[in-house]
């Protein structure tokens, strides 16, 4: 039988006697706060745990075509997720739980059995009107701060029993990360290596993370289906439109002594600001609301230390930086990454147009009597583009004049950049006082020639790297690190929203792009790649032969009108009729299947 709520929690405290649950009520109180400001999509997948969770700065971009909600608090245990239930699990409504967890009781059986009473409790207390959240596991890892001779020793009863439970129970998934992680990154014995743990010998680092994320990813695709979708903001910044953002814990008025609106983080918070907290619907600095999010991936630490902010800023040297009450504050690298040493503190930008480009700047200083380097990444449709900023020198001082620049960022297709820092050198650095962000191009995805219009020069340039296997990211549409067929069908019917077979992409498919085709003359002429889509070329091979016809043929819309946003299987009689048509150019009677339809 279900225990209630209250019930398992008591239960699961008795054998936690120095159990103090108000340890992380700050944590759930910044992110109850922020969801009531800034709620998050519904059935988004949910991670949720302990510091693994909380220390997983990439775990935005890793899940990057799912709306994720991420809610890790340093050494939570199954009875603070129980606890919080309401808070930070259930009030989400979820499409999945991912839960990694390492419990701090020894005994293994009682701790499986008391994740095992969580999952059925998620179960009982869910929705009634939709199906059971899928629930994943994340296998315990082993630590190096244990003899490396003790694994998989160490924690291997707990994921035995757990995972005899997930096989054995609908909707519970164990997720062998270890064993996976040890064999992906080829570590002799399958034993633990240095070179995936923090500086703390316990969690990951950053490389730790690219092959820890690997098992969990393929699990969660195998079971849910990705749920971002892209809808355009309407409330987007436009060309030139700006924003402002005052990174620390002293707010800067709006508008400011220019006339310029600003983005403080919220005055009520905590010096510690959360992986998964966010400052939502960024204004513009003429006041207006964009509909831009700022969601933070990796920790930071709100900083109002005028000791080390820049206190009296030259309008002459920073422009429309120089405000104080911007300047004099910052967020660091949070405690926990300099504690511990685990990846990056960032955020990411939300709700921009993935047809345009964005100028971003960053000040950031801090004085020292030393030379302090923070190291900025900034990721949007590309690589990753990365600069080291020096916030202070031993001969100088603290940074007064320089503004770091990366211009032209594209976003991806779902409208994200992300930003990551790390400290180059200094233990608790990476500080970052102020950010712009600035509309520069519009674009249009797909415009490969630039003259602003989807044409059939466009959809030949991608045919042909296609062809010649390039790696230019312009033609990547998809944004998966291939420029591959997925990218040519994407550019015809997502793009460019029409059909197969429309040789003159007006939209519609029918016999006029039949007789304008052969009119070019080039089917099957034996003449090697001289086709382009006006001349039939529809699959971008460079020929024009049969295979194009039965990709037109699949896509289904010869004399359909325009293309839909959802795509109706056709039926016979269309295929029927481009068969007609078809056959009508090759010959000069009616083939006797083309007779009408008694």
């Amino acid at each position: 039988m279900i225990r209630s709520k209250e019930k398992l929690a008591l239960a699961i405290g008795l054998v936690i006697p120095n159990l103090v649950f108000a340890q992380f009520e700050s944590d759930i109180h910044a992110w109850v706060t922020q969801d009531a400001r800034n709620p998050p999509p519904k059935e988004s997948v949910l991670f949720i745990g302990d510091s693994t969770i909380r220390a997983w700065e990439s775990l935005t971009r890793d899940f990057n075509d799912y709306n994720i909600i991420q809610r890790g608090f340093g050494s939570a245990a199954v009875s603070d997720l129980v606890r919080y239930i309401d808070e930070i699990i259930l009030s989400y409504d979820p499409s999945a739980i991912v839960v990694s967890n390492r419990s701090s009781i020894s005994r293994n059986d009682l701790a499986a059995q008391q994740h095992v009473d969580f999952f059925e409790l998620i179960h009982a207390r869910q929705r009634q009107d939709r199906p059971p959240i899928p629930i994943f596991y994340v296998s315990e890892f082993p630590r190096l701060t244990t003899l490396t001779s003790r694994w998989p020793n160490e924690d291997e009863p707990r994921n035995a029993i757990l995972k005899e439970y997930a096989n054995a129970t609908e909707n519970v998934y164990f997720i062998d990360t270890a064993t996976r992680m040890w064999e992906s990154a080829e570590i002799p014995g399958g034993a633990p290596s240095e070179f995936l743990f923090a500086t703390d010998r316990h969690h990951h680092n950053e490389q730790g993370y690219e092959y820890w994320h690997v098992p969990i990813q393929e699990a969660v695709e195998s079971i849910v289906t990705p749920n971002k979708v892209f809808e355009l903001n309407a409330e987007r910044p436009i060309d030139d439109d700006r924003i402002l953002v005052d990174f620390g814990r002293v707010a800067t008025d709006s508008p400011d002594g220019n006339g310029n609106h600003w983005n403080s983080w919220h005055t009520d918070s905590s010096s510690s600001i959360l992986a998964g907290q966010s400052l939502g619907n960024l204004v513009t600095t003429d006041g207006r609301e964009s509909g831009v999010d700022l969601i933070i991936t990796g920790e930071f630490d709100a900083l109002d230390s005028r000791a080390s902010g820049l206190l009296e800023p030259d309008a002459e040297l920073l422009g429309d930086f120089a405000i104080e009450s911007a300047t004099q504050d910052a967020f660091a690298r949070g405690s926990l990454a300099t504690s511990i040493g685990v990846p990056n503190a960032g955020f990411m930008l939300d709700g921009l147009d993935p047809a345009a480009e964005y100028d971003l700047r960053f000040f950031g200083t801090l004085r020292s009597s030393r030379n302090r380097t923070a190291r900025y990444s900034v990721v949007g449709a590309g690589d990753p583009i990365v600069k080291d900023f020096l916030l202070a020198t031993s001969d100088s001082g603290q940074n007064t004049n320089t503004i770091l620049e990366y211009p032209r960022i594209q976003p991806d297709r779902y409208g994200q950049i992300f930003v990551d820092l790390q400290a180059v050198d200094g233990r608790h650095d990476g500080y970052l006082n102020i950010m712009e962000l600035r509309v520069t191009t519009s674009l249009l995805i797909g415009d490969f020639d630039g003259d602003n219009t989807l044409t059939t020069a466009d959809i030949d340039m991608l045919a042909n790297a296609i062809r010649n296997g390039s790696n230019d990211t312009r033609f990547d549409l998809d944004d998966d690190a291939a420029v591959d067929q997925a990218d040519h069908r994407r550019w015809v019917t997502e793009l460019k929203q029409t059909w197969y077979g429309d040789a003159n992409l007006d939209g519609e498919f029918n016999s006029g792009d039949l007789v304008s085709v052969f009119q070019a003359g080039q089917h099957e002429d034996g003449i090697a790649m001289n086709s382009g889509w006006a001349d039939g070329d529809w699959n971008g091979d460079g020929e024009f032969d049969t295979s194009d016809f039965v990709l037109a043929l699949q896509d289904g819309g010869y004399e359909q009108g325009l293309r839909p946003l959802a795509v109706a299987v056709p039926e016979p009689a269309s295929n029927m009729a481009f068969w007609c048509s078809l056959g009508l150019l090759f010959v000069r009677r009616r083939p006797s299947f083309c007779k009408p339809k008694e």
